[in-house]
């Protein structure tokens, strides 16, 4: 590989076997290829520089199998197997993307799998053991990270013992505080294995409610999401999100959960429709007392087809402001409340729906 970068770039090929490194980086404008994700594995830990590309291999071992140096840029990663996590700190995750100073941007993942990580989650959900972790640092100097795309991909599959995720399949997040934020994240016709928690995180847990900058935009589309224990998705006040087309189980405690902290003066501006929500299909979690827990300003929930199972209320509004839910059609057990709203919500739009 450092001979073909010192040409300015090039393809290597590694047949199939077992190589076993400790950490390799593929240096910029390499591409690598194996047999296949099944018959070539790189047994440790890979770094991928910029205008890089790894296709047909199986990449990782016990700790971080996979992340990218600093300032990477177009990317890109096809038919590759993920396996790692189980360690501590910056060893928890599978894959790895932003922390610390490593920037980067305009980076694929196509046609990929993702294996659940080998690491064993403790009570207190401290250990950060998500398959994909994506971090914007807001510290100077610290990493930015945007326009990363999955397509086609498969989170959560075998380690050789269970499926799904010890955390959470998909964390991305904001660090520090940061005025500028995380972007333009595409997940698409992907498949996310019931996690021990989420399946999808979209969060800017370190940013106060007065600061401009939280994440987003963005889209999931045309995925299956097999569900949570606690929720399927939750989106903690990142902007711009479009969630449409996918077919969605339920979760632990909400099947999708919107907004962290004080929201009243936080408008969002999540889209959720089209989409397909099985909620009596058995995925192993019971539905928890709130389906959809919509909070913050100018929420659409519209055009989605939802069998509901046995909760309290389908939907609740909490501090929600012109929330609109329209067009929908709800098949719902006898006895549920379908709203209920609560700290100064107002202006949110109920009708018309098919309920039946």
């Amino acid at each position: 590989m450092t001979a073909v970068a010192s040409r300015g770039g090039g393809t290597v090929r590694l047949p199939r076997g077992t190589f076993q490194v400790t950490a390799v980086t593929v240096p910029n404008y390499v591409t690598l290829v194996g047999d296949g994700s099944s018959k070539s594995w790189i047994r440790g830990r890979v770094i991928a520089g910029g205008h890089v590309k790894l296709r047909d291999l199986k990449i990782g071992t016990r700790g971080v199998a996979f992340r990218l140096s600093p300032n990477a840029h177009r990317s890109a990663f096809v038919r590759c197997r993920f396996r790692g996590g189980g360690g501590s700190g910056s060893d928890s995750f599978v894959v790895m993307l932003g922390g610390g100073t490593a920037s980067c941007d305009h980076i694929t993942f196509k046609d990929c799998t993702i294996e659940r990580n080998l690491g064993v989650e403790n009570s207190s959900f401290s250990n950060g053991y998500d398959n994909v972790w994506i971090q914007e640092n807001g510290a100077p100097g610290g990493a930015h990270v945007g326009s990363i795309t999955f397509d086609g991909c498969h989170f959560g599959v075998s380690n050789g013992v269970k499926t799904g995720c010890p955390r959470m399949d998909l964390e991305i997040y904001t660090k520090d505080g940061a005025t500028r934020n995380w972007g333009n994240i595409t997940v698409t016709n992907c498949i996310f294995e019931v996690s021990d928690w989420l399946n999808i995180d979209l969060s800017d847990e370190y940013l106060s409610d007065s600061q401009a900058g939280h994440g987003g935009p963005v889209l999931i589309s045309g995925c299956t999401l097999k569900g949570g224990s606690r929720y399927t998705i939750c989106v903690e006040s990142a902007y711009g999100t479009i969630i449409e087309n996918n077919t969605i189980y339920r979760g632990g405690s909400s099947t999708i959960k919107m907004g962290r902290g004080d929201m009243t003066n936080v408008n969002p501006g999540t889209i959720i429709r089209n989409n397909v929500f099985p909620l009596t299909t058995d995925n192993g979690l019971t539905q928890g007392s709130i389906t959809f827990y919509l909070e913050g300003g100018g929420n659409q929930f519209t055009g989605n087809t939802v069998m509901a199972s046995p909760s309290n209320c389908l939907f609740a509004f909490d501090q929600a402001r012109n929330n609109t839910v329209t067009g929908n059609t709800f098949t719902v057990p006898a006895g549920t409340t379908l709203v209920k709203e609560q700290n100064g919500s107002s202006g949110n739009i109920l009708s018309p729906n098919t309920v039946n």
